[in-house]
């Protein structure tokens, strides 16, 4: 339900034993493409993998519990007009459950000052294959990959834009309290 038109969705299933790849073949829509790992590789390999088969110019990361706006697409693009060599880090907030999207929280995340966080954020694909991509090595440990990647960006001159009132996702992951 994007209002851009021009795009691509490559879901990487990274060896899940739900009901994905049964969902995914409901999608009749040739903009998506399913990528399926017989078994987990780790978010680093999932995410390069969909790197690597990415059309487009312009790759925007989103995590199977994030939800994000109408307009995501076509601002994070918008964004990248402003310049060649941009992280566009979009906004993430957190809710406790999927009816709760659209909300407006307090719990707010995603500012990453030394990387990015790649639960709402795009870079040319040009730039993620210059360095080299995400290092797997670092298998899912929770954020160093998302550091690391962001500091190797910054190190060839990319800039940041926080999209604080666009490019707006939420992630459905419910508070660490019931106190919030």
């Amino acid at each position: 339900n994007q209002t851009a038109d021009d795009y691509e969705v490559i879901v990487v299933d990274d060896g899940s034993t739900d009901d994905t790849h049964e969902r995914m073949e409901k999608i009749n829509d040739d903009r998506l493409r399913f990528l399926q790992n017989r078994e987990n590789m780790g978010q680093p390999y999932a995410r390069n993998r969909g790197i690597n088969e990415a059309r487009g110019d312009i790759v925007i990361f989103v995590d199977s519990d994030v939800l994000v706006d109408r307009n995501f697409i076509k601002e994070h693009i918008e964004h990248h007009r402003r310049g060649d060599k941009l992280i566009v880090q979009g906004l993430v907030r957190h809710i406790k459950k999927v009816e709760d999207y659209g909300m407006s929280t307090l719990m707010i995340d995603g500012l990453c000052l030394t990387g990015l966080i790649t639960q709402n954020v795009s870079v040319r694909k040009k730039w993620l294959e210059e360095v080299g991509g995400f290092n797997e090595s670092f298998g899912d440990a929770m954020g160093y990959m998302d550091v690391e990647i962001g500091r190797k960006l910054k190190a060839m001159g990319l800039k940041t834009i926080y999209a604080w009132r666009s490019c707006l996702a939420w992630h459905v992951d419910g508070y660490e309290d019931n106190d919030r």
